[in-house]
């Protein structure tokens, strides 16, 4: 075979040619229309820079090894199934629905028209055909080798079936369509997410992350993406402030105990001066030792008025000071036994006056005489009445003195335990304070905890189809046009050789 004998075969057989690439084309033509395209959404992610890098870390990327650790430890978590799980479960990806087009099959998320759920847990992958028309559901359940086919109007109850109860939400504006629900178990949902979602990072040293997934249904990747970012960015927050959650709660406990402890020693501290009658220990202190002094003081001068009337008494029932004045200015305090004093002795001034002129036996000096006498009869009355009164003022004052110098002695004590329970509220205080402030620089650092990982660009869509591409299409098209007419050509040769 020479190349000569090949361009003769092809120009005799031109035809063969023409017909190939218009059938090869037709059935591209057919290929690119019933094919689901499929489009590339991608988000980007950029780390937020740390500073606990080790110094073997910086060597080795100074000598070109190696590359961020912790870049690759985030990526790792990116793609944990853990945190794919919660993705699944907040956005129901464990049901993918499928309603039939003109052409082909479009998935449906969020699908608002129908809802199918299994009442019992699904641990097989599990596929559902509906068909509706005319009020009417058509139902085939097929699970592995097993199926069932259901016929049902009626989907407001639950439907049983040999693979258990089905639940079905039909939208009331829905009268002839045909769907298509695969259901699949948690654990085959997440690895199908994992396989769809691609973590890379951007370059070795860099700290930016994409994400990028291709697929027939961009609305569901989209929120697949930016859920497993949010919940990225969540998760190690809340790991982050755990210690700060739990030293939250410790705080607010202790807070309480130290709150209850603080009102009982002030109730404590407020009954005891209640008790005690006390408001300011200085000033009572002051005040208990000015009417200490000032009872003393009465007393002095009730003991000298009682000395008085003693040493007066005294000279009253001597008979040799019988017709002897008695002193009336010693303060006396009892008004008429000092009349009677100052009138007593204005009478025996009158009778010494008299007797310088006259006998004792003078009737006018006998009469003054006897009104003396019965003037010293009143004197000694009085002072026993006026002794009595200051006796009894006086057992008053020396009372009042001895409570007050109690008191005054008493003082000490009070103060020593005013001061302990003072001393307790006051550390109470401070302890109170001190939790309050600690309180309020954990809550400022919950509050101004930042996210470890900047969302440079939430899942976007290219809007241009990653397949089918109508050019690679065409080709594949036309170069599978030529190639078949040279296939005969060539089993024909191999035939008039080999056989």
């Amino acid at each position: 075979m020479n190349i000569k004998q090949i361009i003769q075969w092809t120009l005799h057989r031109w035809w063969w040619f023409v017909i190939s690439v218009a059938v090869c084309g037709l059935l591209a033509v057919v290929y690119f229309v019933h094919k689901t395209p499929k489009f590339s959404v991608e988000a980007v992610l950029m780390l937020r820079q740390t500073d606990n890098k080790s110094g073997q870390d910086e060597m080795l990327q100074m000598m070109g090894w190696g590359g961020n650790k912790i870049v690759g430890d985030e990526v790792k978590m990116l793609c944990s199934r853990e945190l794919m799980g919660h993705v699944v479960d907040s956005l129901g990806l464990c049901t993918n629905y499928y309603k039939k087009g003109k052409r082909t099959w479009r998935e449906q998320y969020p699908c608002q028209e129908l809802q199918v759920q299994f009442m019992e847990p699904v641990l097989i992958p599990t596929t559902i055909k509906m068909c509706v028309k005319n009020g009417t559901t058509s139902i085939r359940i097929k699970q592995e080798h097993h199926s069932e086919h259901i016929v049902t109007s009626d989907l407001s109850q639950p439907i049983a079936t040999r693979f258990g109860h089905l639940q079905i939400t039909l939208a009331d504006t829905v009268q002839k369509a045909s769907y298509r629900v695969k259901i699949m178990p948690r654990v085959v949902a997440i690895e199908q997410q994992l396989q769809h979602i691609k973590v890379n990072r951007l370059s070795r040293e860099s700290n930016v992350i994409t994400l990028a997934a291709v697929t027939a249904c961009p609305s569901r990747e989209i929120a697949t993406i930016n859920t497993l970012l949010d919940l990225y960015n969540q998760s190690a927050v809340t790991d982050k402030n755990r210690v700060a959650v739990q030293t939250d709660q410790f705080l607010k406990t202790r807070i309480s105990i130290v709150e209850a402890e603080l009102t009982d020693i002030e109730a404590q501290l407020e009954a005891y001066k209640r008790t005690q009658q006390i408001a300011n220990l200085d000033e009572e202190a002051s005040t208990y030792q000015q009417k200490g002094l000032a009872y003393q003081q009465q007393m002095a001068e009730l003991e000298s008025e009682l000395s008085v009337l003693d040493f007066m008494a005294e000279q009253l029932s001597n008979p040799a000071n019988r017709y002897t004045m008695i002193p009336g200015s010693l303060g006396i305090s009892d008004p008429t036994l000092a009349l009677l004093i100052q009138d007593y002795n204005n009478r025996i001034a009158h009778r010494n006056h008299m007797l310088q002129t006259a006998t004792d036996q003078n009737p006018i000096v006998k009469q003054e005489t006897e009104q003396i006498d019965q003037k010293r009869t009143g004197i000694q009355e009085g002072i026993v009445r006026a002794r009595h009164t200051l006796s009894l003022r006086k057992n008053h004052v020396s009372k009042q003195q001895q409570q007050y110098d109690s008191r005054l002695a008493n003082i000490p004590q009070t103060e020593r335990v005013y001061l302990e329970l003072n001393r307790a509220k006051q550390t109470k205080e401070k302890q109170y304070l001190y939790l309050i402030e600690k309180h309020e620089e954990n809550a400022l650092q919950l509050a101004s905890e930042a996210v470890p990982a900047k969302i440079v660009d939430r899942a976007q869509l290219d809007p241009t189809p990653v397949s089918p591409k109508l050019k690679m299409v065409a080709l594949m098209a036309l170069l599978m046009g030529l190639l078949l007419p040279y296939s005969v050509y060539a089993f024909d040769l191999f035939r008039k050789e080999y056989l």
